[in-house]
């Protein structure tokens, strides 16, 4: 009777791989890990999290004697965050970007690592929230920004 061969782990190499293995993950997956974003052009020094949120609004449209409702499209918008830690020798993101009157606006850009080989995300908007934490560990900073227009580059 013929052995069966364990299933491959879809794990391997990733995630959590050492650095030796191969950087390219299999089945087209693209890794987040040591990933990096821009703002201004600026590489926000240790992130260790952002996320963008993508959203849109709909319109009721349903006429009288319809089964099921009918959505119609209106805008949509993004919003991006990002949380890292602060170091001792750099200004916080939030008082870079909106030390003067009005925030800056500023170009945000997602990569799925520190070379940044693969840009993940990229758009336009303001910081409309920031947040320094200081926890019995080490100073964290954390900033939202609103989009001011359509998403300019990514994964497609």
């Amino acid at each position: 009777m013929p052995t069966k061969k364990p299933a491959a782990s879809p794990e391997r190499p990733f995630p959590g791989a050492a650095p030796t293995v191969s950087a390219v993950p299999p089945r087209g997956l693209v890794v987040g890990r040591f990933a990096v974003c821009t703002i201004a052009g600026l590489t926000v020094v240790n992130i260790f999290d952002w996320e963008v949120n993508i959203n849109f609004d709909f319109a009721d449209a349903t006429a009288h004697g319809d089964l099921w409702k009918v959505k119609a499209f209106l805008d949509g918008d993004w919003t991006a965050r990002g949380r890292g830690y602060l170091a001792a020798t750099s200004s916080t993101t939030i008082a870079a970007f909106t030390s003067s009157q009005v925030p800056a606006l500023v170009t945000f850009a997602g990569y799925s690592d520190t070379t940044k080989t693969t840009k993940i995300f990229e758009g336009t908007g303001y910081i409309n929230r920031g947040v320094i934490s200081v926890p019995m560990a080490m100073l964290e900073q954390e900033f939202e920004i609103v989009s001011s227009g359509n998403v300019t580059a990514g994964l497609s």
